[in-house]
C-alpha cells in the first residue's frame, strides 16, 4: 500500500463515506430507552467485546453532548455532510458514553457504510467515549475545549464520517496534528506540554478538510459573507461575522486553564481578515490557501485551508491581514489584499492583485510583488518596493527608500529625507518634505518641485524627462523660470523658487533644457 504526506494518508483504505454529499445522517445519542438492538447481548449489552448490564447507563451528560455538538459543527461547516440529530435507536450514528475499564482508552468510532444510511441500523459509524478515564473525563469538569479530551471527539467522529489514521498509522512520523486530527501525535509546538496539558486543535484541519471535502464535496455556505478571525477587527466592517476569537491565541477551557489555540479556516466567501493587532509577540500571517500562520507566540498554528476552485477561481480566499505589536512578517495571497504591520519593524508582502500595504510604526520593507499596489511606509525609516504593476508608495515620516521598479509608478517621499528610485516605465517621482534624492531610471519620468533642498540624479533630456513645477512659489513660467530661478552651478542647473525650495538637476547644463521639459 502506498504511503503519502498529504490529505490522501486519511482515505488509506479508499473512499469511505456514508453519502457524496446529496443526502442526510441521522445522528443521535443514546439514552436508556434508545440503546440500538445490535448491542443487546442477552440481559445486558456489549460493546466493542465490552459487557454491560441492562442497568448501566450509556448515555452521555450534558457536557458530553455539548462537546459532541461542537464536534459535529466543525466537521458539518467545511464539507455538505449534513449531519442532522434524531432517529433514536435508528440513528446512522449513535453515539454513546460508558466507562470502558480502560485507563489509556479515550473512545473510539466504527468506520461509515453507505448501505446501512437510513436502512439498516449496524455499528458502522458509531461513536464511544470513555468516560472511565479521568483524563478523557477530567472529574468534576467533564471534557475540556482544547484539550485532548475534546480532541477526542472531533478525532472519532472523524472516523466515523470515514477518515482513517495517517497512512493507517496513528503515529505516522510524516504526520501530526498540526496536518490531521486523525493523528495521535501532538502539534509540533506543544511537544515541550504533557498530552493533556498542551493545546490540540479546535477544527479539522488543512488535511482533514481536504479528505472530507473529498468524499462529501464542498460546503460553499459557511462564513461566505465578511469575516474577521481571531481579533475583533474593531474599524474593520461592523457587520462581518467574528469568528475563533481567542485572545492572544488562547483557548480558555471549561478547568479554566489556557491553552495555545490551533485551528484551521474554512471561509467560504466575503471580503475577510486574520486581526493580530492586539498581539504583542511576532507575528508571521501567511494568506495563501494551505498556508500555516504563527500568532500569539505560537508557531505554525492558524492555518488557511487549501484551495478549492469553483468557476475558475479559489473561492476560500482570506483578504486582509493586520499585524501586531511585534516585528510581523505579513504576505498576501492571489486576490486585492489589505495588509497592516501596524507597530513594529514590519516585512509585508503583497502578490498577485491590486493590494494595499500598511507598514504603521517602526522600519518597515514593503513589497508590493504584483498588479497595481499601493504602499504606505508611515512612521519610521521605511523601505518600499513596488516591482512589477503600475504601484503608488507614499514614505510618509520617516528617511525613507522608495523603489517603483517595474511599471508606471508615482513615488511621494514624505516628511523627511527620502530617496526615490523610479525604475523601468514612466514614473512620477515627488520627494515632499525634507532634501531628497529622486532617480527617475528608464523611461519618460516626471519630476516634481517639492519643497525642501532636492536632488534629481539622472534627468535626462533624450529620453522625456520632465520638470513639473506646479507646486512651486512664484514661478510663472518659462521666461520666468531662465530669467530668476534657473542657473547653472558646478553640479548641474539649480532652480529655486520664492519660498526657498531648491531642486537641482545634477550634470545637467541649462542651455540644453527648453520650455518642453517643464510642466507649469
Amino acid at each position: 500500500m502506498p504511503t503519502y504526506s498529504d490529505y490522501r494518508s486519511l482515505m488509506a483504505d479508499g473512499d469511505r463515506s456514508w453519502h457524496d454529499g446529496n443526502a442526510t445522517i441521522r445522528y443521535d445519542y443514546i439514552t436508556s430507552s434508545t440503546v440500538p438492538g445490535y448491542y443487546r447481548d442477552g440481559f445486558g449489552y456489549e460493546v466493542d467485546n465490552t459487557f454491560f448490564s441492562r442497568a448501566s447507563d450509556l448515555s452521555m451528560d450534558g457536557r458530553q453532548r455539548a462537546m459532541m455538538e461542537q464536534a459535529v459543527a466543525r466537521w458539518d461547516e467545511v464539507a455538505n455532510i449534513n449531519l442532522v440529530r434524531g432517529g433514536g435507536s435508528r440513528a446512522d450514528i449513535a453515539i454513546g458514553s460508558a466507562d470502558f475499564g480502560n485507563d489509556g482508552l479515550y473512545g473510539f468510532a466504527y468506520y461509515p457504510s453507505e448501505f446501512a444510511l437510513g436502512n439498516y441500523p449496524s455499528f458502522s459509524g458509531d461513536v464511544w467515549i470513555n468516560n472511565g478515564f479521568d483524563q478523557q473525563y477530567i472529574p468534576g469538569v467533564g471534557p475540556i475545549h482544547g484539550h485532548s479530551s475534546w480532541y477526542t471527539y472531533i478525532h472519532e467522529l472523524g472516523h466515523a464520517l470515514g477518515l482513517s489514521h495517517p497512512n493507517d498509522d496513528p503515529n505516522d512520523p510524516d504526520s501530526s496534528s498540526k496536518y490531521t486530527v486523525m493523528s495521535y501525535l501532538e502539534h509540533p509546538s506543544q511537544t515541550h506540554e504533557s498530552y493533556d496539558d498542551g493545546g490540540w486543535p479546535v477544527t479539522p484541519m488543512v488535511w482533514d478538510i481536504q479528505a472530507i471535502q473529498a468524499l462529501y464535496g464542498v460546503n460553499t455556505e459557511t462564513r461566505s459573507d465578511a469575516t474577521v478571525y481571531v481579533g475583533t477587527g474593531a474599524g474593520f466592517d461592523s457587520a462581518a461575522e467574528r469568528a475563533f476569537q481567542y485572545d492572544d491565541m488562547q483557548v480558555t477551557g471549561e478547568d479554566g486553564q489556557a491553552r495555545d489555540a490551533i485551528f484551521t479556516i474554512w471561509d467560504a466567501g466575503g471580503t475577510d481578515l486574520i486581526d493580530g493587532s492586539a498581539m504583542h509577540d511576532d507575528a508571521h500571517i501567511d494568506l495563501h490557501p494551505g498556508a500555516y500562520s504563527s500568532l500569539g507566540g505560537g508557531e505554525d498554528n492558524l492555518a488557511v485551508a487549501a484551495a478549492v476552485h469553483a468557476e475558475g477561481r479559489v473561492i476560500n480566499l482570506v483578504e486582509n491581514a493586520w499585524g501586531g505589536r511585534g516585528n510581523d512578517v505579513i504576505h498576501g495571497n492571489g486576490t486585492h489584499n489589505a495588509l497592516h504591520g501596524n507597530r513594529g519593524n514590519d516585512q509585508i508582502f503583497g502578490y498577485i492583485g491590486d493590494d494595499q500595504l500598511h507598514g504603521g510604526g517602526g522600519a518597515d520593507r514593503l513589497h508590493g510583488q504584483h498588479g497595481d499596489d499601493q504602499l504606505l511606509g508611515n512612521y519610521g525609516p521605511d523601505r518600499l518596493f513596488g516591482n512589477e504593476g503600475n504601484d503608488r508608495l507614499f514614505g510618509h515620516h520617516g528617511n525613507d527608500l522608495l523603489r517603483g521598479q517595474d511599471g508606471a509608478d508615482r513615488l511621494f517621499g514624505g516628511e523627511r529625507h527620502d530617496r526615490l528610485f523610479g525604475g523601468r516605465g514612466n514614473d512620477k517621482l515627488a520627494g515632499g518634505g525634507g532634501n531628497d534624492q529622486l532617480t527617475g531610471g528608464q523611461d519618460a519620468d516626471v519630476f516634481l518641485f517639492s519643497r525642501g533642498a532636492d536632488r534629481v540624479l539622472d534627468f535626462d533630456a533624450s529620453e522625456g524627462d520632465q520638470i513639473s513645477l506646479i507646486r512651486t512659489q512664484g514661478i510663472t513660467g518659462f521666461q520666468d523660470l531662465t530669467r530668476t530661478h534657473l542657473r547653472n552651478t558646478t553640479d548641474g542647473v539649480l532652480i529655486e523658487d520664492a519660498r526657498g525650495d531648491s531642486l537641482l538637476l545634477l550634470a545637467v547644463n541649462a542651455e540644453d533644457l527648453s520650455a518642453d521639459h517643464f510642466i507649469f
